[in-house]
C-alpha cells in the first residue's frame, strides 16, 4: 500500500507556534499602551467571569 505525500506531511507534521518559526529579523512591534490602560486591562481580566465559573452557571440554567 502506497501512502500519499499529502497523508506522510501529515503523520510527520508538529504543532508549532509562531514563537516556534518567528524568524530572528523580525521586529518587535513597538509598546503603544500607556500605564493607565494597562491597568484598565488587567482590571478587567481580574473581574471577568472564570470559564468553571461561566460553565457551573450554564449546566445550572439549562438543569432549571
Amino acid at each position: 500500500m502506497e501512502v500519499s505525500a499529502t497523508a506522510d506531511r501529515q503523520h510527520r507534521r508538529t504543532d508549532l507556534g509562531l514563537l516556534d518559526v518567528l524568524p530572528d529579523t523580525f521586529d518587535k512591534i513597538p509598546e503603544t499602551l500607556d500605564t493607565a490602560s494597562k491597568k484598565d486591562i488587567v482590571s478587567r481580566i481580574e473581574r471577568a467571569v472564570k470559564v468553571r465559573e461561566w460553565v457551573e452557571r450554564m449546566a445550572a440554567d439549562a438543569g432549571s
